[in-house]
């Protein structure tokens, strides 16, 4: 009995170690421009100041329209956005659009996984960058958008990966 009573003990600190670890999942949040909340950990915390865009610790956090700011400021420092993390969007069912500012340069695994209802990626960027291929893993790629710079329509349906959208369409800078 006494060593049921062990393990029982066991998996509750276990249990209970895992709730706390997962409830604080990011170093802090922030309101963007169109007023939702974005979650954020710090990844310098020195000049040059930078963050990359988490999850709150539980799925389903992000929906509908999201922009991801170049910049965001925490503690009187202005901290440049330029990644978006491991599954920091993952399963996020009711997210239905995003813009990804160029100053983002990386985009962790699984990051969009299972975002099914996706229809419209927005991104800056004149090359695009390197991804991993379960990026966009569960995002209809025949139903979603993919919106590229002027001029770089070409570049984007010969790269690796963004190649798989059936549609990438081109807007200008000035329709930001």
């Amino acid at each position: 009995m006494k060593r049921a009573s062990y393990f029982k003990r066991i998996f509750l600190f276990t249990l209970f170690y895992a709730i706390i670890i997962e409830t604080n999942a990011y170093d802090f949040s922030a309101k963007n421009a169109d007023g939702q909340t974005i979650y954020y950990n710090i990844t310098s915390l020195s000049d040059p100041y930078t963050v990359e865009v988490t999850n709150c610790g539980y799925s389903s956090s992000y929906s509908g329209s999201i922009n991801i700011p170049t910049s965001v400021k925490y503690n009187s420092h202005t901290y440049s956005v330029t990644s978006i993390g491991y599954s920091a969007f993952q399963d996020c069912s009711g997210l239905t659009s995003v813009t990804i500012g160029n100053s983002v340069t990386k985009i962790g695994e699984y990051a969009f996984y299972r975002c099914s209802s996706l229809i419209q990626i927005k991104v800056d960027w004149k090359q695009p960058i390197g991804i991993n291929s379960f990026v966009w893993d569960g995002v209809d790629k025949h139903k979603c958008v993919l919106y590229v710079p002027i001029g770089t329509h070409a570049t984007y349906r010969s790269t690796p990966i963004w190649r798989d959208f059936e549609r990438i369409e081109e807007f200008s800078n000035e329709s930001k």
